[in-house]
């Protein structure tokens, strides 16, 4: 059932491409009789070419393809012989060579001084020189930090990646005295039996990434060796070991999850394995990342756990899931080695080193080992022919992989599509299947923009790659060609063609138009209904206020002379007549008439003008003056700016307040009285006043009955409603005042009544 698994898995890698070899195997269990489970962890390549693997059982070395074990069996004797029986709580001794403690970190320094850290966190050295046994580290590590890796830069600075942050101990490959080859340090035993380094101790530095970054790998900048890239959970940071700060190199591109297993570093671009994403690259110049997974689903990991360089295009990687496979950075592909040695294996690849002209690889269970030499034997069909290709392409500074999470190899994209934002690109492309003796030029053009080839030499830089930049590009259709070729000869036919869309932004679409229409035309039609149906419904009202005024004026007609008065000045007439007073009774009947004349000439509209109303009010005085002879006197007064023909108000506005003033103001009392009607002009207001100095409104309410009391009442109501639907229909803005006068002792002294009527611009 296990090995129908592996086919299986096998068989879903095979379309990516698969290399069939045979490989060594060695017997571990027949080598190292432990008594307890073969497992290695790490492969360390000495500096003499040589492999040490460290894991569960102790040290295994191979020199010219032959494996010794370096598991101890035997005691340390004191200076008399005899066996030792109590051993440091805190040395790496007692692992080895007591407890019999398996390794989970190698690394070599200069001086082929090599450190090693074992399962319970003890660090110690070897002189790989000489052989000598694990030597006392020259500084005091913290017993409880759980080391998770260990690797030491050409200064020998060692670093140490612990769970929570890592740690640096400079020179700490310096273990002996250059001129005496002494150890440069003293190691002592303390109360509690531990060894401690008590002179000539190296210092510790302890940094910290982050809450919740760890370190996984150390590599050296290619081109400043005080800058080191550690590989994280989060990425990849740059490290100066100087100033001790450090930079996400991810922190602008939003990677997320991102556990980095190894880097190799090389000008301008640092190649790295990943758990998540498989094998990626980080490119300085446009500060991009490019990944390549081998599962090309992207659904599950791809995880890589380590890889070496084995030539100037390819990687050989280690597979976590899988078996062990050429990676190829011109073409993003993985061509897997499918040994039948691998197929056996329940699990993936470990790790991958070369030495030697040899590879060894770690599987569960195994060591693998094969000549190199298989790899420069592979069939011709398995070479790629030269041809330019795309690298990336960046989008306002961002990978166009990232931005649109573009799942494929960019060299099959044929097509892509930006938003009116996205005018700015820049293209990088390279060459592969060339020499290095070879001399390379571009030509590339951009197809909608101009049909001019413009030719380009190749690039210095590292990675073999040129970019070009377009800015600005307005939305439209562009076809981005490329070509080259090889020492002056011809072009080749394979050209790179990248059809680019930019498509304009929403308003400038047909679809925007047409919606913009409709949209315009529905919202018109919809204020038209809704225009109508206001106007109609202001009609409606318009009549219905019309209605109410004609029978408010009917009412107001037919309240406004009381048919006492009319009956009165008959009687005075008459009167008149009988006493042979001719003159005086004709000029009574004359000023009767002409009231009455006004009257019935402004019973049917609604408005007159203002000299017409203080004509028919100046009658009326007139009349009432003669009928009580001296009982009062009155005046009427008009500024001489005032134009009373262009000023227009209802019909009989102001005679029932004359009316009211003559008969419940000055009537009532027991002298002569005093009415005046006046109209002035206050910052464009028109006011009519009319003023009395009769009894006051509260004395007549109290001496005349209840019949002429509401009589008096229903008139400035009438009047009161009468303006106020004027000024509905009219907008006139006609207001209404009236004022009980009174003395310092609070007795009435008359009646003052305003009407203020806003004068219409010229």
């Amino acid at each position: 059932m296990r090995r129908s698994r592996i086919l299986l898995c096998c068989l879903y890698l095979l379309p990516l491409g698969s290399l069939s070899q045979q490989f060594d195997k060695i017997a571990i269990d027949e080598v190292f009789k432990s008594g307890k489970e073969t497992t290695f962890n790490e492969i360390l390549v000495t500096s003499d070419g040589n492999f040490i693997m460290i894991g569960s059982i102790g040290i295994a070395e191979c020199r010219d393809r032959r494996f010794t074990f370096s598991y101890p069996t035997w005691s340390l004797e004191d200076k008399q012989g005899a066996p030792q029986t109590s051993w440091p709580s805190s040395n790496i001794f007692k692992d080895v060579y007591y407890l019999h403690t398996g390794f989970k970190g190698i690394a070599e320094g200069p001086g082929k001084i090599i450190y090693m850290v074992s399962d319970n966190n003890n660090l110690g050295w070897i002189d790989y020189n000489t052989g000598i046994g694990f030597g006392m580290p020259p500084f005091n590590f913290p017993k409880t930090v759980d080391i998770r890796r260990i690797w030491i830069d050409k200064e020998g600075d060692l670093f140490i990646a612990a769970a929570d942050s890592f740690y640096i101990i400079r020179e700490a490959a310096s273990v002996f005295d250059p001129g005496t080859h002494n150890l440069n340090f003293r190691s002592e035993f303390d109360r509690d039996s531990n060894l401690v380094v008590t002179k000539g101790a190296k210092r510790i530095q302890r940094f910290s990434l982050g809450i919740g970054v760890r370190a996984y790998c150390f590599v050296a900048d290619a081109g400043d060796a005080s800058t080191t890239y550690i590989g994280t959970n989060k990425g990849i940071f740059a490290f100066e070991k100087k100033t001790g700060t450090f930079i996400n190199l991810f922190r602008d591109l939003k990677e997320g999850q991102v556990t980095v297993t190894a880097m190799e570093n090389r000008p301008f671009f640092t190649w790295f394995s990943t758990i998540e994403k498989g094998m990626g690259c980080y490119n300085e110049l446009s500060n991009s990342i490019q990944y390549f997974s081998y599962k090309p689903d992207r659904i599950h990991h791809s995880p890589v756990q380590n890889f070496i360089r084995v030539s100037n295009t390819e990687f050989l990687v280690a597979a976590g899931d899988s078996l062990p496979a050429l990676f190829n950075t011109e073409t993003g592909d993985y061509e897997f080695i499918t040994d039948t040695s691998f197929m056996r294996s329940t699990g993936g690849t470990a790790d991958i080193k070369t030495g030697n002209g040899n590879l060894t690889f770690l599987i569960k269970g195994g060591v693998l080992y094969k000549s190199a030499t298989f790899l420069n034997d592979r069939p011709a069909r398995e070479k790629y022919p030269a041809a330019p290709f795309i690298r990336d392409i960046l989008v306002r500074g961002l990978s166009y992989w990232q931005k649109k999470n573009y799942l494929y190899r960019l060299d099959s994209l044929r097509t892509i599509h930006l938003d009116y934002t996205e005018n700015e690109i820049s293209i990088l492309y390279a060459m592969r299947g060339f020499a290095s003796s070879d001399t390379i030029t571009f030509a590339w053009k951009l197809e909608g923009r101009s049909d001019n080839w413009y030719e380009v030499p190749f690039s210095m830089l590292d990675e073999r790659v040129n970019m070009v930049r377009f800015g600005n590009l307005a939305p439209g259709k562009y076809v981005f060609r490329i070509r080259a070729r090889k020492n002056n000869g011809p072009w080749l036919k394979n050209e790179v063609e990248l059809t680019i869309i930019i498509d304009p932004p929403f308003w400038q679409t047909w679809w925007f138009w047409s919606l913009l229409v409709t949209g315009i035309s529905i919202i018109a039609g919809l204020i038209l209904r809704w225009r109508v149906s206001v106007v109609k419904k202001r009609e409606q009202e318009k009549f219905a206020h019309e209605k109410r005024i004609l029978e408010l004026e009917a009412k107001a007609l037919r309240a406004q002379m009381n048919p006492h008065f009319i009956f009165n000045c008959l009687n005075s007439i008459k009167s008149l007549i009988q006493q042979h007073d001719e003159e005086k009774s004709v000029t009574y009947l004359t000023t009767f008439s002409r009231l009455i004349r006004n009257l019935l000439n402004n019973a049917d509209k609604k408005d007159i003008s203002l000299y017409d109303e203080i004509e028919t009010c100046k009658l009326y005085l007139q009349l009432e003056a003669m009928r009580f002879d001296t009982k009062f006197s009155y005046v009427v007064a008009v500024d001489n700016d005032i134009d009373l023909k262009s000023i227009q108000v209802p019909a009989l506005i102001i005679q029932p307040f004359v009316e009211n003033a003559i008969w419940h103001g000055i009537v009532p009392r027991n002298s002569t009285g005093h009415v005046s009607l006046s109209v002035v002009r206050k910052e464009r207001i028109i006011e009519i006043i009319i003023d009395d100095d009769g009894i006051g409104r509260e004395a007549s309410a109290k001496s005349k009955s209840i019949s002429n009391f509401t009589h008096q009442s229903k008139g400035v109501n009438l009047t009161q409603s009468r303006l106020e639907l004027n000024n509905l229909l009219q907008q006139r803005q006609a207001k209404l005042e009236v004022i009980d006068k009174k003395d310092e002792r609070g007795v009435a002294e008359g009646t003052t009544v305003i009407i203020k009527i806003k004068e219409e611009a010229s």
